[in-house]
């Protein structure tokens, strides 16, 4: 037997119509957004910060699963990739003549 679990997200009030506009269009294309358009973005993403998700009664904020799902993966990894570079470039330096690296 299956058990279906619902998702609902929670919209705080205040997430305006201007700044889900500025968000669509960072979303598609962040070169053309003003200084404007820019403030509008940053207060949408703040107050989305508040945002709640619901799956099977079971209560989140946007940033928590945000932190959990995106954030702090990509960041290890990211860590990781520039780690690995940092080695790499050091024993490739050892390899060079002193001469040239100063």
């Amino acid at each position: 037997m299956s058990q279906e679990s619902s998702l609902q997200i929670i919209i705080p009030a205040e997430f305006t119509q201007d700044q889900h506009d500025a968000l669509m269009t960072y979303i598609t294309d962040s070169r053309s957004l003003n200084t404007a358009v820019w403030r509008q973005l940053y207060q949408g993403i703040d107050v989305l910060d508040k945002a709640q998700i619901v799956i099977a009664n079971q209560t989140r904020t946007f940033r928590r699963v945000y932190e959990e799902h995106i954030g702090r993966p990509l960041a290890d990894q990211y860590i990781e990739q520039l780690l690995e570079t940092k080695e790499c470039l050091s024993k490739v330096l050892k390899l060079l003549p002193a001469s040239l690296v100063k």
